[in-house]
C-alpha cells in the first residue's frame, strides 16, 4: 500500500515540475531576453538622438507660448448662422 501511495507522490511531483515548473522558467527567461532587446534598443535611439536633443530643447524653451490671461469664467465667442 505505501509503494502505491509513494508512485502517486512521485507522479504528482513529476506532474508538477514538467506542466507548471519547467514551462515557468521558461517563460520568464524568453520575457528577461526580450525586455534586455527593448532596453538595448531604447539605449541605442538615446545614445543616436543625444546630439540632436540639446539643439531641440534650446529651441523649444525659446518657442514656448505664454498662457492666456482668463478674463473670468466666460469665454467670448461669435454666433454662426
Amino acid at each position: 500500500m505505501s509503494v502505491i501511495l509513494w508512485f502517486i507522490v512521485i507522479y504528482l511531483l513529476f506532474r508538477f515540475i514538467f506542466k507548471f515548473v519547467i514551462p515557468l522558467i521558461s517563460a520568464t527567461r524568453t520575457v528577461r531576453s526580450r525586455v534586455d532587446e527593448m532596453r538595448q534598443s531604447m539605449e541605442g535611439r538615446q545614445n543616436h538622438n543625444g546630439s540632436y536633443s540639446n539643439e531641440e530643447n534650446t529651441d523649444y524653451s525659446k518657442n514656448e507660448s505664454k498662457p492666456a490671461k482668463s478674463k473670468g469664467d466666460y469665454i467670448d465667442f461669435e454666433e454662426i448662422k
